[in-house]
């Protein structure tokens, strides 16, 4: 499909007179521009990957901008190598029912209020964008549960204290990534792999609730685990901690 540069309207239309589409995938099509047709009413997973021209010179995605109610069944959302997008347009926000939200190998995406995203977010994986930071302290999430975060080598600290249900926190080849704040009673699951400068957590230590995994892997300087850290998971089922090579004890409470 690398030779397509542009969806025919009057072929969508014709398509879609007979079957109401509802999931749309549109992969390595390097040479397409423009915007998607306009009879998506019914879609509910969209995926884009390698369509390069359908960034705008501002750096946002082009099918976002302006009206997006053409989107409002939408629910999965992936959004995959395309080096040169650098911004998520607030047009995001508006869309009403989206759910599972996947950035992947968008090497140059820039840091990014929260509030950019819809309000009905329940899983954000962010995998591969090494300019990724994320900027929380006004968004205020009911909705968000799973956060995946990896290779983003920009991150230095995560501050959670405004996601209200998360769950699950999954972070992973962040290899700045030094703090992580406010960890939320609701917490269920944590796994860390080579955040290398995580030294600890803060001061209130691990959420009590943590019952399914708790999984440290951090190869340089991890120096301790507080009482407050391990001492009061009392529902925890399954710990795993593995190349912590300064890890020097465990409390003994």
């Amino acid at each position: 499909m690398g030779n397509i540069t542009a969806l025919s309207e009057s072929l969508w239309r014709h398509h879609h007179q007979r079957n109401q589409t509802i999931s749309l995938g549109i992969i390595d099509c390097p040479k397409l521009i423009g915007e998607l047709p306009r009879q998506l009413s019914s879609l509910q997973r969209l995926e884009i990957g390698g369509c390069h021209k359908l960034v705008l010179p501002n750096g946002q995605l082009g099918i976002f901008q302006g009206d997006v109610k053409q989107f409002s069944s939408l629910s999965v959302l992936k959004i995959s190598w395309m080096e040169n997008l650098k911004e998520l347009c607030r047009e995001l926000n508006k869309l009403a029912s989206p759910e599972y939200l996947e950035i992947y190998n968008c090497g140059f995406i820039l840091p990014f209020p929260m509030s950019y995203l819809p309000a009905s977010l329940k899983t954000l994986v962010c995998d591969t964008c090494r300019n990724l930071e994320l900027e929380s302290e006004t968004w205020q999430s009911g909705s968000l549960e799973s956060l995946g975060l990896n290779g983003c080598r920009s991150l230095k600290a995560l501050s959670l204290g405004s996601f209200h249900i998360l769950t699950e926190i999954s972070p992973s080849n962040c290899t700045k990534l030094e703090q992580m704040e406010a960890l939320l009673p609701s917490l269920r699951y944590l796994s860390i792999y080579d955040c290398p400068e995580i030294e600890y957590f803060s001061e209130e230590g691990l959420p009590s609730g943590i019952q399914s995994l708790v999984k440290l892997c951090s190869k340089k300087n991890l120096k301790m685990l507080s009482c407050s850290g391990l001492g009061n998971l009392t529902s925890l089922e399954n710990l795993k901690i593995s190349f912590c090579i300064r890890l020097l004890s465990l409390p003994e409470d």
